[in-house]
């Protein structure tokens, strides 16, 4: 989870239940109506009744207005919570929580799915229930239950049981069985009721990262979905259908089959093809990034050569003018070089040694360019990020240090920067602090912002898979933005 705000989590009090100001988290992160608001509410005054029944923490996710992740808008703490922490607010993602997108996209109940949450169970790990919410025909949230996963629920979850094919009952396995084991797709066959008949190993794999503990055979396909309901079927006999959709963090390209032979079968085929489209997604952005920043300097050296070119024109002594001309084909070779740039580091990179060079530079720069006193603290804790993220989070610091210097600090002579790294289970933080003049967040006009901000936001939603938020007021600004750390210093 991520939570929305201030980076410091509230600790969370004894009462059970809590349910915060709905309407604005709604309003802010949500396209509800007034009516579902409402209802939302009312469904938020009775988590309180069950978390003390069930003795299971209860919330209300909605989904925020992208469509890809999900919000905590009311909780209901149990007892014995595993939170230590005020979850209002969370950011869910389905990669860590795939039961919640599941039930909200399908309008379907989702039960005992695995699922990582910042929680005080081992590895973070719980089980969720998730019911929806349902108003005028369309699905406005989730009421989500969670309890602790059990070392049997672990043990469950990782067995693979293999079941023996029964090929007199349903002939038309004779010849799937062996050739199914073979490909690299998942492979479900279900019977006339849609109960899974047959599934591969692939299959059980894609399903158990999916947060399935328990083996999907003999499941009703309804109830384990990815893509809603099958759209094929008697009446429309050797039909298929393609669905290309993202799922728990992955994406797959799924194909329904139905075939007629002494009865009708479904044959469900779900190809994961996350690393062409991953692959395809980081040529883009990388294409876009590195054209921007790369398009950048060039424009500065440009700059800089045609100031040198002028006052080499001015210049009557021809011996100044051709060193001058050298220096300017010394630039140009820069620039060119800028265009071919290409960088490569270490694996594993600590965040607090990198964002200290980052700021060193950043202020021997101010300092040699202004009379501002700028004074830059880096601390926090010790996090490790990959050569690749620690490139995109580079960007975004420098990007944000840059923001804070042309606008915090306008009519002063001194200014005060903090950035602070905070390890987290799942999502770690950096926040950009300064003391600054502040400016109001709620009227921030997306056709004025800059190629900075620009590029700091498009790095952490699009390539570190993260959120970034902004609070200011005129005692100075925070902008706090996540993304998720290497464990234990290694790959």
């Amino acid at each position: 989870m991520i939570i929305e705000g201030n980076f410091i989590k509230e600790k969370r009090d004894k009462r059970i239940g809590f349910c915060e100001d709905i309407d604005s988290i709604c309003k802010k992160h949500t396209i509800l109506d007034e009516s579902d608001v409402a209802l939302i509410h009312k469904k938020a005054v009775e988590l309180v009744d069950m978390a003390k029944k069930r003795q299971r923490d209860c919330f209300i996710n909605c989904v925020r207005a992208s469509g890809n992740d999900t919000i905590t808008v009311a909780a209901a703490y149990a007892d014995n919570s595993l939170y230590n922490y005020i979850t209002i607010g969370a950011i869910v993602s389905d990669v860590d929580e795939p039961a919640v997108l599941r039930t909200l996209r399908y309008g379907l109940p989702t039960s005992e799915i695995h699922a990582v949450s910042y929680t005080t169970t081992e590895g973070n790990s719980i089980i969720q229930d998730c019911v929806p919410i349902e108003n005028n025909g369309k699905i406005i949230g989730a009421i989500v239950s969670e309890r602790d996963m059990t070392r049997e629920d672990a043990e469950e979850w990782k067995k693979v049981v293999y079941h023996e094919i029964d090929t007199e009952k349903y002939p038309i396995l004779n010849n799937l069985a062996e050739l199914a084991e073979c490909v690299n797709d998942a492979v479900v066959v279900l019977d006339e009721s849609r109960t899974v008949i047959f599934r591969n190993d692939r299959a059980q794999r894609v399903y158990q990262g999916y947060g399935y503990i328990h083996d999907i055979y003999g499941k009703h396909y309804d109830d384990l979905s990815f893509h809603g309901p099958i759209t094929v079927g008697p009446g429309i006999e050797n039909s298929e259908n393609h669905t290309a959709l993202r799922c728990a963090g992955n994406y797959f390209e799924i194909g329904e089959y139905c075939y007629s032979k002494n009865g009708y079968y479904y044959i469900i085929v779900i190809k994961d093809v996350t690393q062409e489209k991953e692959n395809e997604e980081n040529l883009i952005h990388k294409s876009v990034v590195v054209r921007e920043i790369h398009h950048r300097i060039k424009n500065n050296l440009q700059t800089v050569y045609n100031l040198l070119d002028m006052q080499r024109r001015r210049l009557p002594e021809e011996r100044i003018k051709l060193a001058l001309s050298e220096a300017m084909n010394r630039i140009l070779s820069i620039a060119s070089a800028y265009e071919l740039l290409s960088e490569e580091g270490t694996e594993v990179v600590n965040l607090l040694d990198l964002l200290r060079k980052i700021t060193v530079n950043f202020k021997r720069l101010v300092d040699s360019s202004s009379d501002i006193g700028l004074q830059i603290e880096v601390m926090g804790d010790n996090a490790y990020v990959t050569m690749d993220d620690a490139t995109d989070i580079s960007l975004v610091v420098n990007e944000l240090l840059q923001n804070t210097f042309k606008h915090a600090f306008y009519g002063r002579v001194y200014g005060r920067v903090r950035v602070v790294v905070l390890k987290r289970p799942l999502y770690s933080e950096i926040m950009v602090t300064d003391d600054g003049r502040g400016f109001d967040c709620e009227k921030m006009d997306k056709a004025d912002e800059g190629l900075g901000h620009q590029i700091a936001e498009n790095i952490v939603k699009q390539k570190l898979k993260g959120q970034i938020s902004y609070l200011s007021d005129s005692t100075g600004t925070s902008v706090v933005f996540t993304f998720r750390c290497i464990e234990n210093n290694t790959i």
